[in-house]
């Protein structure tokens, strides 16, 4: 498209993203006579199924454009609005002990939602001749929803709506939680 005597490039989008995210997590059933028993003798940990459903829609619009100044200089400008889906293995609901004491866990949250980034690029080329050019471009990201794990300190109970019970603790984690 001739703009001021010179040629100005564009392309203008919409999308529109819709997605149904199903995250199943397991569940420890554990049997409450293994807390009198040595491991070894314990009864097996059965595992039930828990799945979450979440959908999440949005409009992410995009535009492109390429300013000619001359034959051998152009000013580029994007713009844009992106989504990340926030990672699955976080989303998973079980809890997982870091070390033997069971003095930290961690749980994941199947309520994440994802995070949007509104996106703006701008640059400049200069073409030397043959197949050099030299190019600037500056960016700004503004992420917003983005996911940020925290600790948090709770009881020790507050895991049994999980599955995990002192009981279903082995005799390591039981003594340190005592001692504790």
């Amino acid at each position: 498209v001739p703009f001021y005597d010179h040629n100005l490039r564009y392309n203008v989008g919409l999308r529109w993203v819709e997605t149904p995210q199903y995250i199943t997590s397991p569940l420890a059933n554990i049997n409450p006579a293994n807390s009198t028993l040595l491991d070894g003798g314990q009864y097996p940990t059965v595992y039930s199924f828990s799945t979450a459903k979440h959908d999440y829609a949005d409009f992410l619009p995009a535009a492109n454009f390429v300013y000619e100044v001359s034959d051998d200089f152009q000013v580029r400008l994007a713009l844009s609005r992106t989504m990340t889906r926030p990672n699955p293995n976080l989303m998973i609901s079980g809890v997982n002990f870091s070390d033997l004491t069971a003095q930290n866990a961690t749980l994941g949250n199947p309520n994440l939602k994802p995070f949007f980034s509104n996106n703006i690029d701008l640059g400049a080329e200069y073409y030397t001749g043959g197949a050099g050019y030299i190019g600037v471009t500056a960016f700004r990201k503004s992420l917003s929803g983005f996911t940020a794990q925290s600790n948090i300190t709770e009881p020790f109970s507050y895991l049994a709506q999980f599955g995990v019970t002192y009981a279903g603790l082995n005799l390591t984690q039981q003594t340190a939680l005592n001692n504790r």
